[in-house]
Order: C-alpha cells, then structure tokens, then sequence
C-alpha cells in the first residue's frame, strides 16, 4: 500500500481513462483465480443473492474506481474466492484503488498526470459496503455522494 500504481496511470491517461465512457465487469462466470480449471465447485458462489449458483452478473459503471471497488468487494468476501486464491486475501491487492479515489492527494505522494501534462484531479470513488450481508454503499445509505448498487433483476 501506499506506492506508485501503474493502473492508477492507465486510468488517468487522457487516451485510455479519458476517453472509456462506460466501465463494465464480466461476472457471468467467475474462476477462483487466473488460469484456474473453472468447475461447478469452484465457480458456484455461496455469498447472497447468488447462494450457490453462479454469480451470472455483470456491473457496469460509468466510474472505473467504483466498479472495481463493488468487484472486490465481492471478491474478498466470497469464501469460494478466498479458499482458491491466496492474493483475494492480500489486501495490497487495493494500492491502485486507494491511489485512484485519493489522486489529487496519492498515498504514495506520487503525482498522477493524464499524460498530456495534466495534473488529475478526479478519477473516481473507492468506498466498501457496510457489510457483506446488506452490501450498501454511501448512496444506499441516503448519501448524496459516493456508490450506489443496484440490484437490477433476481
């Protein structure tokens, strides 16, 4: 935690962060980890609302460090994930969302420019939910600021 982030980077490039409009997140199917054998067993999630079965979801956001923020939060709180994938317990995993949603004031004190020599002064929000039963965010909780997720169909 608290060092240079090369994600962080490509998110605030003026040629790759700049011009995404839509940020969307593939959980149709989720392997435990990188080029893992994907198997009924190891892809059924037990968390709710999928409750053993497959996560079948995708996310999408119009903000890349909300997204990943609700990905890992699903990540890290599904048992299925952490028995199968030794870095979902490393919490270092998060140094590129702590750089992103604090970019203006970067915990590694690096200074992160839109490569076009640009100082970047937003690139999103990076917040957990309450807990991983209810799964609220800040607008959940009546906030004007923040994360919302929404539940579009059971």
């Amino acid at each position: 935690m608290g060092i240079y982030s090369p994600l962080t980077d490509l998110m605030a490039n003026a040629d790759l962060g700049g011009k995404t409009v839509l940020y969307m997140l593939d959980a149709i199917i989720c392997a435990p980890s990188e080029g893992a054998f994907i198997t009924g067993k190891n892809a059924k999630w037990q968390q709710s609302p999928f409750n053993g079965n497959y996560t079948s979801s995708i996310f999408v956001s119009q903000d890349p460090v909300a997204i990943d923020s609700v990905g890992a939060d699903f990540l890290i709180n599904e048992p299925t994930i952490i028995e199968n994938n030794y870095a979902a317990k490393d919490i270092s995993s998060e140094n590129y969302l702590h750089e992103a949603g604090l970019v203006t004031n970067a915990p590694s004190d690096t200074i992160y420019t839109d490569n076009q020599g640009n100082n970047v002064l937003n690139l999103g929000v990076h917040e957990h939910w309450n807990n991983s039963y209810e799964k609220l965010y800040s607008r959940n909780l009546g906030k004007n600021k923040g994360i919302e997720l929404i539940r579009i169909n059971d």
